[in-house]
């Protein structure tokens, strides 16, 4: 189905109203509305949506962490935000094992 830019621009303000209150993921969302998940987040993209900034992970999408630095990931944690969670991450193994988890988690 084609969706106008406004059509597309409601159901863009529609999810985010619903993450925002935690009622909804981006992706179930889209699922639901019978949009396909990647065709959702080019227009979340396109319409200025805060989503890949503030809530990027919990809808399947890739979490944008940047490019760690091998010494700051071995000698100090950090932390990884996903949807108002703070994960610490204090190495390599456990970075991976967290970017597979969230990856599992967004395919079910």
């Amino acid at each position: 189905m084609k969706y106008s830019r406004v059509e597309k621009q409601e159901h863009v303000e529609r999810a985010k109203a619903r993450v925002e209150k935690k009622e909804d993921s981006f992706a179930s969302y889209a699922k639901r509305s019978g949009i396909s998940r990647s065709a959702f987040y080019k227009w979340l993209r396109e319409y200025g949506s805060t989503h890949t900034s503030e809530h990027q992970a919990s809808d399947g999408g890739m979490v944008n962490l940047g490019k760690p630095r091998a010494s700051a990931v071995e000698k100090q944690p950090f932390i990884v935000e996903y949807y108002g969670s703070k994960i610490e991450v204090s190495s390599t193994n456990d970075l991976v094992a967290l970017l597979k988890g969230i990856r599992k988690a967004s395919s079910t």
